[in-house]
């Protein structure tokens, strides 16, 4: 009986502190470039890095993170885009910051913007981040999930390929060219009219 009790005992220690560690625990998510501004030509993929950041206290609670998917809400739609979340799986261990920078097809968050899909504009929306908490450092004992927004303001500028913009030429290079073939017709002229003669 003794036993069972304390098995008891150990069971609900376990659920209260896998409840506790879940809930102080806090992850967050940052898009790279800071401001969440790319550039870039249609028919040829943008991306984004993005900081993971796992604050849980390492002193007190074992809290984990490993990002499952992510997905882009778009605000001003692109039907034709498609957005992919590049991931390793890696385990977030309290007090754990890693950066990822975008690796076209590797690693990041990628959008394809086909030929197709808009001339002249912005990509925007919001980025969330989905991701399952463990309540030890190796990611074997999942105690639930969740999902963030990552923090700034996504926005894809997307230009059609091919399309470079060309200076005006300047009025002192035109002109400068006109009293260049009014010289030389003049001497033609002159040089015809000696022929003729």
């Amino acid at each position: 009986m003794e036993i069972m009790k304390m098995i008891r005992i150990c069971t609900l220690s376990a659920a209260l502190y896998s409840t506790i560690s879940v809930a102080t625990a806090d992850v967050n998510f940052e898009l790279t470039p800071g401001d969440g501004y790319i550039e870039g030509l249609a028919g040829t993929p943008v991306g984004w890095g993005f900081i993971i950041n796992n604050t849980t206290d390492p002193n007190y609670f074992h809290t984990s993170y490993v990002v499952t998917n992510v997905d882009f809400e778009y605000l001003l739609t692109c039907p034709d885009c498609v957005f992919t979340g590049l991931l390793d799986g890696r385990v977030i261990t309290p007090g754990v910051k890693l950066t990822y920078n975008w690796t076209q097809d590797v690693l990041g968050l990628q959008m394809a913007v086909p030929l197709s899909a808009l001339v002249d504009g912005n990509i925007k929306g919001k980025i969330k981040f989905y991701y399952d908490i463990y309540s030890d450092l190796n990611g074997a004992y999942q105690a639930g999930s969740g999902s963030a927004y990552a923090l700034g303001d996504p926005t894809a500028e997307v230009h059609p390929t091919g399309t470079v913009a060309t200076p005006e030429p300047s009025s002192v290079v035109l002109l400068l060219v006109m009293i260049a073939s009014m010289v030389l017709l003049v001497r033609r002229s002159g040089a015809m009219r000696g022929i003729l003669k």
